[in-house]
């Protein structure tokens, strides 16, 4: 076995590693355990932010072309990027009991966004990345009124069908 090859398959184990993270982060949601759930999911953003220049240097696609690294890049990102936040936003009371339904806002226009085979440009996103996420983070910490935290939810969503380049 090649140097490549060794490279392109431990290249898909690392990708594969960021279900492990999403795993482990529903546990901390289990337990409302912010402190893990914010590792888990910083892990999950180091992972995705470094898999893919290993999957360029590593050619995984030629060298392992029965594994579709993207796919599951995505599955994984889609878990830790807006499946997961969209959670926490009701189990940290981001959002009260009888707002629960705002979460949907970005769960389906992530599942939108993620299904779009032009929504990454070379060095940006068309439409709202989907990082909610991190807007999980800030919405945890500066503690928006309701009111602002439906409003910011609902226009991001709405943001995500724009075709506007983000970096």
């Amino acid at each position: 076995m090649t140097f490549k090859k060794i490279g392109a398959i431990a290249t898909h184990i690392y990708t594969g590693s960021g279900i492990f993270l999403a795993f482990w982060a529903a546990l901390a949601l289990l337990e409302k355990n912010i402190q893990v759930f914010f590792i888990a999911l910083w892990l999950a953003v180091i992972v995705d932010a470094t898999d893919g220049t290993l999957a360029r240097y590593f050619d995984v696609k030629k060298i392992v072309p029965e594994v579709d690294g993207a796919l599951m890049d995505n599955i994984i990102d889609y878990i830790t990027y807006a499946f997961l936040p969209a959670v926490a936003l009701v189990v940290f009371d981001i959002l009260p009991a009888n707002l629960t339904w705002v979460a949907l806002f970005p769960l389906g226009a992530s599942l939108y966004g993620f299904t779009q085979t032009q929504a990454k440009a070379d060095a940006s996103f068309v439409g709202f990345p989907s990082y909610w996420n991190i807007l999980f983070l800030y919405l945890y910490i500066l503690q928006f009124p309701t009111a602002w935290v439906v409003f910011i939810l609902i226009f991001l969503s709405i943001m995500v069908f724009v075709p506007i380049r983000y970096i």
